[in-house]
């Protein structure tokens, strides 16, 4: 779709992100230009292949299907770091913090239960899973902004397997239930909790 390695692309990209750039030497963009270059490359390749259309900042959701919808969404490492996370929003189960909130609008969407690329997980030197705000090795020049656009597209590709993965073996609630607990046996869970209200309520509700 997007084609970064044509000159003229890309000083026309490389221009209409300039104004975001907030260092003079290296490619750093600030916090709305890092999600506008992130839409832009991700909202159609997220719609063309899975049917979500972004819903806020960094997610992207598609329409409930009885009592479930799928969510893409950033995982941030931190304020400048992340990437993708990818899991189900339930329409009956509440998220608990210092209160309970029911997840079912855009605005207040909730990932109940959702995986990481064990390539992220597992990572021990650079292998494409994350991407960030800012990147010193890249001069804040056409080039240099290209090279950074790469980069961002290659972490989907890396994780793009995965996510085609879990969907199809979480199509079905019982299929999603054998996922859970699959995990739950293996200690590769993330936020245990979460996933072990999820495993009992879609039990009492199902079976």
């Amino acid at each position: 779709m997007f084609n970064f390695f044509k000159k003229d692309s890309n000083s026309l990209l490389y221009d209409t992100y300039k104004p975001f750039l907030s260092d003079e030497k290296y490619i750093w963009l600030n916090a709305e230009g890092w999600y506008k270059l992130i839409h832009y490359l991700f909202d159609d390749k997220i719609k063309d292949e899975f049917n979500l259309i972004p819903i806020k900042n960094g997610c992207w959701a598609d329409a409930y299907n009885d009592g479930r919808r799928r969510v893409i969404s950033l995982f941030h490492l931190n304020t400048s770091f992340a990437t993708f996370k990818w899991g189900w929003n339930f329409e009956y189960i509440p998220h608990y913090t210092s209160k309970i909130t029911w997840c079912r609008m855009d605005k207040s969407i909730y990932t109940h239960t959702f995986e990481l690329s064990p390539k992220f997980i597992n990572r021990k030197e650079e292998n494409y899973t994350v991407f960030g705000k800012f990147e010193s090795k890249y001069k804040n020049n056409s080039e240099g902004f290209q090279k950074f656009v790469s980069d961002h597209l290659k972490v989907w590709d890396t994780l793009h397997e995965a996510i085609v993965e879990y969907y199809n073996a979480t199509s079905t609630y019982e299929k999603m239930l054998n996922r859970l607990e699959e995990k739950q046996k293996g200690g590769s869970l993330i936020f245990l909790t979460t996933l072990l209200l999820c495993t009992q309520i879609l039990t009492i509700i199902f079976f």
